[in-house]
């Protein structure tokens, strides 16, 4: 008994780190169960947050890390979160939808491709309205056998992506009319083989 118990050990040391270090593949984004969050404030009063859903994605694994992935955003799905009613909700997302914020009509989509990963800290091209930019931002990103799951939060300055509505350093507006520029996301996203 005592042999079988010493080879059992050995056998699950030997699972344990070729999991750890060999797991590679292209994961694909669970579009169900992942969601980006954002966030945008006034300068004066409440701000507003909600969801968007994920159309597609993917996530590139090589020995146990992830080295690049792309997911597609379907900006018709934008959802508000605390507007009080369902009729202030649906005339909110109606003004995030239209020209004057993110255009949904002629751009239905916006993309995250990263471009790198390295010491916890992903590069990627955020695309929002035909415009790329690059971004970095810190990310929780843990990498087993069948699953990668992601959690990362950064923050864009909207006008660099053309997105200008209510913004003070474009129009002369009373405070409690202008809209920060600045809009934070939080990504959460589960990948699976």
């Amino acid at each position: 008994p005592a042999e079988n118990e010493t080879s059992n050990e050995t056998s699950t040391e030997q699972t344990a780190e070729t999991t750890e270090s060999s797991v590679s593949g292209v994961f694909n984004v669970d579009t169900e169960t992942s969601m980006l969050h954002w966030k945008g404030d006034k300068i004066v009063g409440d701000g507003h947050h909600g969801v968007v859903s994920y159309q597609s994605g993917s996530v590139k694994v090589e020995e146990g890390k992830v080295v690049g992935g792309e997911v597609v955003v379907d900006m018709s799905t934008i959802e508000e979160k605390d507007a009080g009613s369902e009729e202030y909700a649906a005339k909110l997302v109606g003004h995030l939808q239209s020209g004057d914020f993110f255009k949904v009509d002629s751009f239905p989509t916006a993309k995250i491709a990263v471009k790198s990963v390295e010491n916890g800290s992903v590069t990627a091209d955020l695309t929002i309205k035909d415009v790329t930019k690059e971004v970095s931002f810190p990310a929780e990103i843990s990498v087993e056998e069948d699953v990668v799951n992601v959690n990362a939060k950064f923050t864009i300055n909207r006008t660099d992506w053309g997105v200008v509505y209510g913004s003070g350093s474009f129009f002369d507006l009373a405070k409690d009319k202008t809209i920060k520029d600045e809009i934070e996301f939080e990504v959460m996203l589960t990948a699976k083989k």
